[in-house]
């Protein structure tokens, strides 16, 4: 899904958008923060009912991709092909997977990010 939105440089909205609709119901505050162009924004988000302040692991991406968008992920033999499949949706993703699971093996507690 991740792949699938537009988000070339300086067009972050639409990324920080989907990024803020996964946050939300996993139990995540979330701000949108504007960085100066009309459609650049970064994306914050901690669990809820933690402190950010005392977070001692950080995940960290950019979400934007190099021009141009050129359509949809497409998948053959097995393979992702799309605009930000390696740079860096993809990363985002296997990011977002690796907390959620983490935390739900006990392995990190919530208010550690």
């Amino acid at each position: 899904e991740f792949i699938d939105v537009e988000s070339v440089t300086k067009n972050e909205y639409p990324m920080a958008l989907k990024l803020k609709s996964w946050f939300e119901p996993n139990n995540f505050n979330v701000k949108l923060q504007f960085v100066g162009d009309p459609n650049r924004y970064n994306v914050l988000a901690f669990p809820k009912g933690t402190d950010p302040k005392s977070a001692k692991i950080l995940i960290n991406s950019h979400i934007d991709v190099v021009p141009p968008y050129f359509g949809p992920a497409k998948i053959k033999d097995n393979k992702i092909y799309g605009r930000g499949a390696c740079d860096t949706k993809s990363i985002i993703a296997a990011q977002l997977c690796a907390v959620n699971q983490l935390i739900k093996n006990n392995q990190i507690k919530p208010s550690d990010i």
